[in-house]
């Protein structure tokens, strides 16, 4: 498809153009915690690439720039600092094994805090909370903790067992998150993880939802929906094609793609309005 070919290119292009901005690494960078935090989602959506088997391009050059990275920051205390950072600890080192290097430092900061009993007294939204214990369970830190799983992925559907109309912009996020952490970034079959009938629910709430932001010109959640229609096998190629074609219309010459508004005093204000959908639009067509 032709728009899904260009939305992906001009992505991953002013992606690789903005590596200056995503370095979280100085100490004196006023915007240096939204800027850590663009960092670890772009971790995570490389990671997500790499598992899949997407590994050339401008993927592997992103790839070289975030691992290089990784050892010049002292993560053991920044999650002292904040105890839920060990999530963005965890997708970091999945990252790491999936760019072919070596994770057990950074898993090694998480198990200290686990025996704290740091990581058992966070107090996340339900689907983050899923999330954790998926991180867990895929860097190898979840023995014992079957029955947790199960208690969060139940504490996670429940508010989504409701029409679709009511959900909040919370709401739709929580429902790709939760789509995710369940299809493994789009490397396992939810249905090996959930019920059945929970997994028809996801499809239905999946296609209802990216229709509501089609219409409604949401392209950053639209972005995360496309993939999550496309982990669940939903079949409905006439969605992804005009959710493409919509994409393609809003990107800007540069590759960019629109996302929040940020202050215009904030530095790099640019940025920080256009990484997110930018990323998630890359990671959809790849």
């Amino acid at each position: 498809m032709e728009e899904r070919a260009r939305v992906g290119d001009g992505c991953w292009s002013w992606l690789t153009s903005q590596r200056d901005a995503f370095t979280p690494f100085r100490e004196d960078d006023p915007v240096r915690p939204k800027r850590l935090l663009a960092y670890g989602e772009l971790a995570g959506i490389l990671g997500c690439c790499l598992r899949r088997g997407a590994r050339g391009g401008p993927v592997a050059a992103l790839t070289s720039f975030v691992d290089d990275g990784l050892d010049g920051y002292d993560w053991e205390a920044q999650a002292l600092r904040g105890p839920a950072f060990v999530v963005a600890l965890l997708t970091v080192a999945r990252f790491r094994e999936a760019a072919g290097g070596d994770p057990a430092p950074l898993r090694a900061v998480v198990a200290r805090h686990l025996a704290l009993g740091n990581v058992d007294a966070l107090e996340l939204a339900p689907y983050r909370m899923l999330e954790l214990e998926h991180l867990l369970a895929a860097n190898g830190l979840g023995a014992g903790r079957r029955s947790a799983y199960a208690r969060r992925l139940r504490d996670a559907l429940a508010p989504l067992r409701r029409s679709p109309s009511a959900f909040s912009a919370h709401d739709r996020y929580a429902l790709t998150h939760l789509v995710f952490a369940l299809c493994d970034d789009g490397t396992r079959d939810a249905e090996d993880v959930a019920p059945r009938r929970d997994v028809a629910m996801l499809r239905r709430l999946v296609a209802l939802c990216a229709r509501m932001a089609l219409a409604e010109g949401a392209l950053d959640v639209l972005a995360e929906l496309v993939s999550c229609a496309r982990h669940l096998r939903l079949d409905e190629p006439w969605l992804t094609d005009e959710a493409f074609a919509f994409a393609a219309s809003a990107q800007d010459a540069d590759g960019s793609i629109p996302t929040f508004r940020e202050p215009p005093d904030v530095e790099d204000a640019r940025f920080f309005q256009r990484y997110h959908a930018t990323l998630m639009w890359a990671h959809a067509a790849t």
